[in-house]
């Protein structure tokens, strides 16, 4: 199947990210995400970041399970799930449960399935 996609790149320095118009009808609809291979690593930066931008969501981090705390960063070990991963901020019914401009902290290795 052919499909017309819209990418986006915001340039903001240090945050600058791509935007696809897939993420919201994610089409791996496996509930896995398209970083689903890579466990989120989050450096001081990022949490100067999300400390003036969305302080809540330091706290959810750091209360998952399975993290790696060293001097330099924190890292969301990635979530076995049947024979490959699963990214802890996807959900099958509405893609990233995070908001695009928060999402570059996260989606470094940006894996669509949906494009090839």
């Amino acid at each position: 199947m052919q499909k017309e996609i819209k990418l986006i790149f915001h340039n903001q320095g240090l945050r600058s990210y791509i935007e696809i118009d897939l993420c919201r009808e994610c089409p791996r609809q496996d509930d896995k995400g398209c970083c689903g291979f890579y466990s989120p690593v989050f450096y001081s930066t990022d949490f100067a970041y999300l400390l003036k931008n969305e302080p809540g969501l330091i706290d959810k981090l750091l209360q998952l399970n399975n993290l790696t705390i060293l001097d330099a960063s924190v890292t969301i070990n990635n979530s076995i799930d049947g024979d490959s991963y699963r990214c802890y901020f996807h959900n099958k019914d509405g893609g990233c449960l995070l908001a695009q401009h928060l999402r570059e902290s996260v989606c470094r290795h940006f894996v669509c399935p949906g494009i090839a």
